[in-house]
């Protein structure tokens, strides 16, 4: 998933565990789904009033399908349920689990998921949701002419003619679903270890055609182009003010949910969202700046919840710049500053140096995925001498300071106005190169990276699965981030390919090891800084989020309060 800011998310994903990926039957048999455990640890007695407030950006959309980034698909979680959820197990680790399909079959070839539908799925007018929901909401994402086509790529190599359809040479209508009375089926291009996780992707959550066909691109921006099938409902959205969301009296298990009113204010400066969090005003935080932690971790009542992320930031080159075109160049910026450095002065220690695109918690198959050691070999690489070597290739003086770059910051805040500032001393200090801020508002900063208006970009991804090709299929040519970078690098897609077709876990590992190579320092279309960690506070209060999983966004089964009542 793309990510809009690592430091600081208020609901940060962390690492699913390896026992969700799903192997392959002999024989046409029902999908085993663990049982979840969703009663809260802590049995006190509930609050009448059960209000959560958080610090949170809202986003500037809330479109399954068309939204690209954690802010969007935040809510989204809320708003909309797909075929499958994310649940811990009575083991504590995170599993399938049934939303709107009630189960599924997986054929003893694993080449076809039949997914029986529940009665009572509804929307939050009342209509049932159907089989037809998903062939149509699947159907749009492939296709190249929708408002989705950004996110087409997510079913290619996976679904059965997705790629042809994204690419024009097969109709939507051949993509692989279709719909049997309450049956959704779905027929892949070849077996996928990781299909039911990915089942639970915000982008295959459904949509309704007749909301689509109304709004447009509109739809998603304004409470009443919104129609949503999952536990809320939203009842105010103002971007860059707040969002408000209440419990929705349609959904299937509705039951199941205590907290009924959820209200995003947009907080985005660290000192105003401890005030505000210090003085009650909301009841959840998340922060980086190393004299609030240390402030929080102190209080009475205050819990903190640290965990190491399952998420990455990197600069993306624009390949299409006079400069960023020449691989030297872009080797030298990759090694042009100090990640450590940037981990202890800005992040304040949180998280760590990142040298790959594949976070550490990653697994592949279920074994540790292990690319090497790209650290030393990035170390090895004298990167005043790659931009000299570039700069001669491209007929030009050796004078580093004819290199002048814009880097597209992703907000205004003080946080990032010292992250820029940090990189900038960094490249000038080491390479002589001029970087100049482009300080915008990470809305805009989206909209320019999605035209090609940028040099250098700030890039970060959430694991949606766990799985390496969930980070690396974004650089195959045409693919997510490839696409806004201009890259792109045959033997890259030669050996990303590979990895898809390979059955033995550890080959696909080393044909990723390979690609991850490629990518990040032979012919880097990326240079990797961090990989996250959240560093989250809530009041005690609030219970049962030591039940929630790590991966996927909140929907809030299993949270209540209780005792805010006696603490005011």
């Amino acid at each position: 998933m793309k990510s809009k800011k690592l430091l600081s998310t208020v609901l940060a994903l962390t690492m699913v565990s390896s026992t969700l990926l799903v192997g392959c039957g002999d024989k046409k048999t029902e999908e085993k789904k663990p049982e979840v455990d969703t009663t809260a640890k802590d049995n006190a007695k509930k609050d009448k009033v059960q209000e959560l407030t958080f610090a949170s950006a809202p986003g500037a959309q809330v479109n399954p399908g068309v939204t690209r980034t954690n802010t969007e698909w935040g809510p989204e979680g809320y708003i909309y349920e797909g075929l499958v959820r994310n649940a811990k197990n009575k083991d504590g680790v995170d599993a399938p689990k049934e939303g709107v399909a009630k189960s599924w079959e997986k054929s003893s070839d694993g080449l076809t998921y039949t997914f029986t539908l529940r009665d009572n799925a509804k929307w939050a007018d009342g209509q049932a949701v159907t089989a037809e929901d998903f062939v149509y909401s699947w159907q749009r994402l492939v296709d190249p002419k929708s408002d989705c086509a950004k996110n087409g790529s997510l079913l290619n190599g996976i679904v059965k003619n997705a790629k042809e359809i994204q690419e024009g040479t097969k109709a939507k209508e051949e993509l692989g679903v279709k719909a049997d009375g309450n049956k959704f089926i779905v027929t892949l291009e070849k077996p996928c270890l990781y299909f039911l996780e990915y089942c639970f992707h915000p982008n295959l959550k459904p949509v309704r055609k007749d909301y689509v066909e109304k709004y447009g691109k509109e739809m998603g921006k304004t409470v009443e182009s919104i129609m949503g099938n999952g536990a809320y409902k939203c009842t105010f959205y103002q971007v860059k003010n707040k969002m408000v969301f209440e419990k929705s009296d349609t959904y299937w298990n509705k039951d199941t949910r205590d907290i009924q009113k959820i209200t995003f204010l947009d907080m985005r400066e660290e000192n105003p969202k401890y005030s505000a969090f210090t003085e009650k005003q909301i009841d959840r935080v998340g922060l980086s700046d190393s004299d609030l932690v240390s402030n929080l971790k102190s209080m009475e009542h205050v819990q903190n919840i640290s965990k190491q992320g399952t998420d990455v930031t990197f600069f993306m080159f624009n390949c299409k710049n006079e400069f960023l075109a020449n691989k030297n160049i872009r080797k030298a910026i990759a090694n042009g500053f100090s990640r450590e450095g940037y981990i202890d002065t800005i992040a304040n220690g949180l998280g760590q140096p990142a040298y790959n695109m594949v976070p550490p918690t990653i697994s592949c198959g279920g074994n540790k995925y292990n690319p090497g050691d790209f650290k030393s070999e990035i170390s090895k690489l004298d990167a005043k001498a790659l931009l000299k070597e570039g700069l001669k290739e491209l007929g030009k003086s050796e004078d580093p300071s004819q290199i002048q770059l814009r880097i597209v910051t992703r907000g205004t805040t003080q946080n990032e106005k010292d992250t820029v500032e940090y990189f900038i001393d960094e490249f000038k200090k080491n390479l002589g190169i001029v970087i100049k801020a482009d300080l915008v508002d990470y809305t805009i900063m989206y909209d320019k990276v999605g035209k090609g208006d940028y040099e250098i970009a700030y890039g970060g991804w959430f694991a949606d699965w766990n799985d390496p090709s969930n980070f690396l299929d974004t650089f195959i040519t045409g693919g997510y981030y490839a696409a806004e970078a201009g890259y792109s690098n045959k033997d890259y897609d030669a050996l990303i390919e590979k990895a898809h077709n390979e059955t033995d876990a550890k080959k696909a590992a080393e044909f990723y090891a390979q690609a991850e190579k490629i990518i990040c320092i032979d012919d880097p279309a990326i240079a990797s800084f961090e990989f996250g960690a959240s560093n989250t506070f809530s009041w005690d209060f609030v219970k049962g989020y030591e039940n929630r999983p790590n991966l996927g966004f909140e929907d809030f089964e299993g949270i209540y309060i209780s005792g805010k009542e006696d603490m005011k």
